[in-house]
């Protein structure tokens, strides 16, 4: 990297480079270190690395978390202190906004537990966002044959099929029904399993539960949607992950290792000038990670000049910061004239927020509703109840330009 990072968070010079990882300069790089080598506890707190090597799902080293802020060199501690002195019968709690890097936690929890105790066994992921809510028991728990219409064989559950040293990431733990959160409490606190129709047949769990939100679990337990006991017992070991306008340092390193990324993907070389990192510092990235990550990527693809400056990143922000602009502008413009009572602008405020978040949904995933429910935390039938009631129509979403 060329130039200097301000106390202010802003670039100082003329470019970020290609790659950072192998550099030599100094400690300021991402370093490519297989887990298998950090096999000690004092190695990894102490390592000044500023990203943290993750495997991925098919053990290779594919994935980072990358930061060097004081937020990401407490939360790869925590990691560590998790793997090193967590036993796998407790159950760890991962919170944060959606795209903030979630699942990459919980996949950094189980590989750092590994390190330290030589365990192998897989991890498995269930979304609870993806199921309808009438098949998560099941899938959480499994269910014999006959035990409700269309159970022709019986199927063992996520829970129950992990296998022993293993770990299961329960992801948007908040979408659970109230009714099925008990028989999850019971789980997590006696790590037994009792399939649906299996008239109480015990089954023991042998893996570590990783639950993972973005939901206010709190004002859930305040609203009776989420069981006061079962949010203790999950709320024991925990990592809350900053959103990245809460960390906006990590801003150029994170470009840094995208640009790597994606120059190899589409076999570029591609820079970006100071003034442009100054520009993307400037934004608050309401989608966190994940949507940095996709901007960099469109960023690098629509580039023909070898150097990203900053009147690609503006025409690439645009149509979200106008999207945001608009809409809040209009309400208030009504609320000072005294067209708009205070009741009435504060119900229609949020509904214009619920609106631009669906909107911003259905842009980011292209259209695909699906992806767009999973990426709110709600399920498609929600979805599809709010883009009708709010009129959101095909041209209303703006795509990429």
């Amino acid at each position: 990297m060329r130039g200097k990072i301000r106390q202010d968070g802003t670039i100082d010079g003329s470019a970020i480079g290609l790659s950072t990882r192998g550099s030599n300069e100094g400690t300021n790089h991402i370093v490519s270190v297989s887990p298998q080598k950090q096999m000690g506890y004092d190695n990894i707190i102490n390592d000044p690395r500023m990203a943290l090597p993750i495997r991925g799902p098919n053990g290779d080293n594919e994935f980072y978390m990358v930061g060097a802020s004081t937020r990401m060199r407490e939360i790869y501690k925590m990691i560590a202190n998790i793997g090193a002195n967590s036993p796998v019968q407790d159950c760890i709690l991962v919170r944060g906004e959606t795209g903030t890097g979630k699942e990459l936690v919980a996949r950094a929890i189980h590989q750092y537990t590994q390190c330290f105790n030589r365990t192998s066994g897989p991890l498995v992921k269930v979304d609870m966002t993806a199921l309808p809510e009438n098949l998560i028991e099941s899938e959480l728990f499994g269910h014999e044959k006959g035990a409700f219409t269309g159970a022709d064989k019986p199927v063992t559950g996520i829970l129950l099929g992990a296998e022993p040293d293993g770990a299961v990431v329960i992801d948007e733990v908040s979408k659970i029904p109230y009714l099925i959160q008990a028989k999850l409490l019971g789980a997590i606190e006696d790590k037994i399993v009792i399939p649906v129709g299996s008239g109480g047949t015990k089954h023991k769990i042998k893996a570590r539960i990783i639950i993972t939100t973005n939901g206010n679990l709190e004002e859930m337990v305040k609203n009776n949607e989420f069981r006061e006991d079962l949010y203790h017992r999950i709320n024991l070991i925990g990592i809350n992950l900053p959103s990245l306008r809460e960390r906006k340092e990590d801003i150029p390193l994170m470009v840094t290792y995208f640009l790597e990324q994606y120059n190899t993907r589409y076999n570029k070389k591609v820079g970006v000038d100071s003034e442009a990192i100054n520009e993307l510092l400037r934004y608050d990235w309401p989608g966190n990670v994940r949507q940095l990550k996709n901007t960099v990527q469109k960023l690098v693809f629509n580039n023909n000049k070898g150097t990203i400056y900053t009147e690609e990143v503006i025409k690439c922000l645009e149509p979200e910061k106008k999207l945001i602009k608009r809409e809040d502008d209009d309400l208030f413009k009504q609320f000072k004239r005294g067209d708009l009572p205070f009741k009435a602008y504060s119900r229609r405020s949020t509904e214009e927020a619920e609106k631009r978040a669906i909107v911003f949904a259905i842009n980011t995933e292209r259209g695909n509703l699906w992806n767009a429910a999973k990426r709110l935390g709600i399920d498609y039938t929600t979805l599809h109840y709010k883009k009708k009631e709010y009129g959101i129509l095909t041209q209303d979403v703006i795509r990429p330009g």
